[in-house]
């Protein structure tokens, strides 16, 4: 079991730093068709934006794998929460729907999209339903316990992945 854990945090850790690689290039050089006037250069791939990334990734690989009993800042913060239970605050609940609800919005107010509301809608909801189906697969693999002690599905949270797909969406 142990092995499957820790074979599997390093495939996600490797598609994450895949996938940032890739969007860092493809952001970073246009595709130039045969039309175009300007002479193709040879692309510069930006590697200063991936130095963040990979440490706080090489970070939580090394917290979840190797040093599972050692995970201070997951431990200080649920000791913190155990020991003063805060009154659960509901603007995370929320907050989490606003990029995606903000494209809806500006549409109202007349900023026009690249999609109209048809096809902007069944975006959002396959983008969703790979989300949370990616999402809630590596929840219920790693099983990482939660501040309160309730369940051991802590990681991936959920709230930010909501977040992130609206914010791709947006």
């Amino acid at each position: 079991m142990k092995t499957r854990k820790v074979s599997s945090v390093i495939l996600l850790f490797l598609s994450v730093f895949l996938l940032s690689v890739y969007n860092a290039y493809a952001d970073n050089n246009e595709i130039q068709t045969e039309t175009d006037s300007i002479p193709a250069t040879s692309p510069k791939f930006p590697y200063k934006q991936l130095i963040v990334p990979v440490a706080l990734m090489t970070y939580g690989t090394i917290e979840v794998t190797l040093a599972p009993k050692s995970r201070l800042l997951n431990y200080t913060i649920g000791h913190e929460i155990i020991n003063h239970q805060p009154e659960k605050f509901q603007v995370d609940d929320i907050a989490q729907y606003i990029p995606a609800a903000s494209v809806y919005a500006l549409n109202l107010f007349g900023v026009k999209g690249k999609h109209n509301f048809k096809d902007r809608t069944i975006i959002l909801e396959m983008s969703t339903i790979f989300m949370a189906t990616s999402v809630n697969a590596i929840k219920y693999i790693i099983k990482v316990e939660r501040p309160y002690k309730s369940s051991r599905n802590s990681f991936l949270s959920g709230h930010t992945a909501v977040a992130f797909t609206g914010v791709k969406f947006l």
